[in-house]
């Protein structure tokens, strides 16, 4: 038998439910018949939840008796983690978080304006613009692009007074509002040693 496109496509979806299934017997024990009424026992504690419940299947109300007691089972079993590991839920913070020490700093619009009306509040007619700061640099496209103080800056489009001038590989060139060209290089960190 000659094995053609199609059924090596379909050998190799054969293959990966074979797989999944393997690691869901392995990763969660027994299923079918035998897990299925393992999961459908309730304990001996509820037995007027059933009866309780007129209008719904005895079959019914037991998977839902039983869902009920595992979802109870479970939040005790988180309570005395958290109790042994002396955790408080008002105090935890998300583990998934991204810490504000790893996010650049980045002015808002209304500490630029504050900026931009204490320079000329001053007279300093004659004081330059601070020198942008580049993070990235997009140089190959149809629109070549680069991060500016944080913010996403695409070549001819005025952000904030500032204007992209144009876009080099790890150089860009930036017009800030007093009218000056500021080539601004990308820092670059030093490589690793090996």
């Amino acid at each position: 038998m000659r094995l053609n496109k199609q059924r090596k496509v379909y050998l190799g979806l054969l293959a990966v439910a074979g797989l999944a299934l393997a690691a869901d017997q392995l990763f969660f024990g027994v299923a079918g018949p035998q897990g299925a009424s393992a999961a459908m026992q309730t304990p001996a504690t509820t037995p007027t939840a059933a009866a309780a419940t007129p209008g719904l299947p005895a079959v019914a109300a037991n998977a839902s008796t039983a869902r009920i007691a595992g979802a109870a089972r479970l939040a005790q079993l988180l309570d005395a983690l958290a109790r042994q590991d002396n955790l408080n839920a008002a105090t935890t913070t998300d583990a998934f978080a991204i810490p504000q020490e790893w996010l650049p700093a980045v002015a808002s619009d209304a500490d630029e304006a504050e900026n931009i009306e204490s320079q000329q509040a001053s007279g300093s007619d004659a004081a330059a613009s601070p020198v942008p700061v580049v993070s990235a640099v997009m140089a190959g496209g149809a629109r070549p692009a680069a991060i500016v103080n944080g913010r996403l800056m695409i070549v001819g489009e005025p952000v904030k007074g500032l204007m992209l001038v144009a876009v080099e590989p790890s150089v860009a060139y930036v017009r800030t509002p007093d009218g000056v060209v500021h080539e601004v290089r990308m820092k670059v960190a030093p490589e690793a040693k090996r």
